[in-house]
């Protein structure tokens, strides 16, 4: 592994990442509970949060009071669950797309209808468009909705690459003289497709991970929640119903980002910095893993 620096970063960054996700609740500087400050006394002035970054607080505070650190460490948990859960439904879709797209027009017909399709408008506009509708704001099962439709919504690209690799392995040599010697297709699938498809699934999956995170970010300047619950406020003329976020995936630091930016930069600073952290995790894991397989390729 070490002369692959590469899949060295990328497997310490991925057994962090879990550690993190896994443990993090239970670390002794991690404020489990997300308390709230509702005001401090600084060089003998009362000062509201958000609090800038200090020894008490690494990476400062929200505008709740709110140790950044805390929720960045408490959320990447929601963070892994989301990510692996798109990932893994965008692929049961996508694998099955794309090998039987090379034997049946119908099935090409579909792959082609949600790659083209749906990939013609960028994917984080398809999203506002299509989670934003009402029977969507007020549905009790939100959160599985939008986490299936961000799958879906690119599942005809990755099917798509999945269906030239399957073209590619078909033309081989290999495939040729295994059908002279009488192999049917289910054991030219399971001794010489799964072998070759597999290495590079593996790596489309990292990277998928990674495009996923930029999504996810991208939707949270926008104020696109994953979960979210209804507020009714009355108001002295009518009812008024606001959106509150009850997420704590980091995305959600880029609520406010217009304001934030400007005064409490700290706030969206530290959400660029770990969402660039971790796309670029599983980018170098990719690209680490990819070296790797090659090398085996080489080999044999």
């Amino acid at each position: 592994m070490m002369k692959n620096p590469k899949l060295l970063i990328g497997t310490i960054f991925m057994i962090a990442l879990f550690f993190f996700g896994i443990f993090g609740p239970y670390l002794p500087f991690v404020d489990k509970d997300l308390s709230m400050v509702g005001s401090r006394v600084i060089d003998g002035d009362i000062k509201l949060p958000p609090f800038p970054p200090s020894i008490e607080n690494l990476f400062g505070t929200d505008r709740k009071g709110i140790d950044l650190l805390s929720r960045i460490i408490l959320g990447t948990r929601e963070v892994l669950i989301v990510l692996f859960s798109v990932v893994l439904l965008r692929y049961l879709v996508a694998i099955p797309l794309g090998v039987f797209s090379l034997y049946s027009r119908g099935v090409k017909w579909v792959q082609d209808f949600l790659n083209k399709f749906l990939s013609f408008v960028p994917p984080v506009f398809m999203v506002i468009l299509i989670v934003n509708m009402p029977i969507l704001v007020y549905s009790e099962h939100r959160y599985y909705i939008v986490i299936g439709i961000i799958a879906l919504l690119e599942a005809g690209r990755a099917a798509e690459k999945i269906h030239l690799q399957v073209q590619s392995i078909s033309q081989k040599p290999y495939i040729e003289a295994a059908i002279t010697t009488g192999s049917g297709p289910v054991t030219l699938f399971k001794r010489y497709y799964v072998p070759a498809l597999i290495p590079e699934l593996i790596v489309s999956v990292f990277l998928e991970l990674g495009r996923t995170m930029f999504l996810i970010g991208q939707l949270g300047i926008v104020k696109i929640y994953l979960s979210h619950k209804l507020q009714v406020i009355e108001a002295q003329t009518s009812i008024v119903v606001e959106v509150q976020n009850t997420s704590n995936a980091w995305p959600l630091l880029f609520s406010d980002i217009l304001q934030d930016i400007f005064v409490y930069p700290w706030i969206p600073f530290v959400a660029c910095v770990i969402i660039t952290i971790v796309i670029l995790g599983f980018f170098t894991l990719a690209d680490g893993l990819r070296k790797h397989f090659q090398k085996g390729y080489e080999y044999l």
